[in-house]
């Protein structure tokens, strides 16, 4: 039996005086539904009130999605659990700033209401969220290897899709997304390719317009473990690693332009 475990909230509130600063921790909660299995916690986002927003696992038969909302003092709000025999890993939490957030994990894309109820948008895994610039949401979800970008209004309205359809022999998988100030849309993703005994595999960024259109898309001999959007000095950072030798490998650090050409490593 696995060991018990708990989700643990934790809210530091950074006191910063004239001469000095320091931490002080002002209240901790448990969540801790089961006695056998692992719960954990994997996202947090908090509103304009203060309120927080927890997504995390609970384990009786399998792993399960759980959300838990306090108020800014610590006070359980409520808590939603979505029971299921699969095994649900969520990612990332968004507060939509409608008093309702949403949900992507594995299994699907999610809207939760203010009082916990749940809408489902999309029912296949959807790795990352990210609100615009301009209140918009954009999902990126790998359809049975086929990748898809959705844009949602706030409420959850669907507004456009945008599909990059997988081939015999061409499959995606998505990463993460990071929106531009001017609303373009950048996903980095892993390309795969095999014809009979070859087989290929690439990181990829494919950067789209805020309606859906074609921007550019680069592939990069790199594994790009993360990326972000300067928007001071409109350029992109990115961090990876190469093998210098079959046991010695460095972290590099890339630095693009918006068209994705390398301007320094270090």
């Amino acid at each position: 039996m696995k060991a018990h475990s708990k989700i643990i909230v934790t809210f530091l509130l950074l006191i910063t005086e004239l001469t000095h600063s320091q931490t002080s921790l002002e209240w901790v909660r448990f969540y801790s539904k089961y006695y056998s299995g692992n719960q954990s916690a994997r996202s947090l986002t908090i509103d304009s009130s203060g309120n927080i927003y927890v997504a995390g696992n609970t384990f009786l038969i399998s792993n399960n999605y759980a959300v838990i909302k306090y108020s800014s003092d610590g006070n359980l709000v409520w808590q939603f659990e979505h029971q299921t025999t699969e095994n649900e890993i969520p990612t990332k939490v968004v507060y939509s700033g409608n008093r309702s957030v949403f949900l992507t994990g594995n299994t699907g894309l999610y809207l939760i209401g203010e009082n916990g109820n749940i809408t489902y948008l999309i029912n296949y895994n959807t790795p990352d969220i990210e609100k615009t610039a301009q209140n918009q949401l954009i999902t990126v979800s790998d359809n049975a290897g086929s990748l898809e970008i959705n844009k949602y209004t706030l409420n959850g309205q669907w507004i456009w899709r945008k599909t990059n359809q997988r081939t015999s022999h061409t499959w995606y998988s998505p990463h993460y997304l990071f929106c531009s100030t001017n609303g373009n849309i950048n996903l980095k993703g892993l390309r795969s390719s095999h014809f009979l005994y070859w087989f290929s595999r690439s990181d990829f960024f494919l950067c789209i317009d805020s309606s859906g259109n074609d921007v550019r898309y680069t592939e990069f001999p790199w594994t790009i473990s993360k990326a972000i959007h300067n928007s001071s000095n409109d350029k992109i950072y990115a961090s990876t690693f190469r093998d210098i030798s079959s046991w010695h490998s460095e972290l590099v650090t890339l630095k693009f332009d918006t068209n994705y050409n390398v301007l320094n490593t270090s």
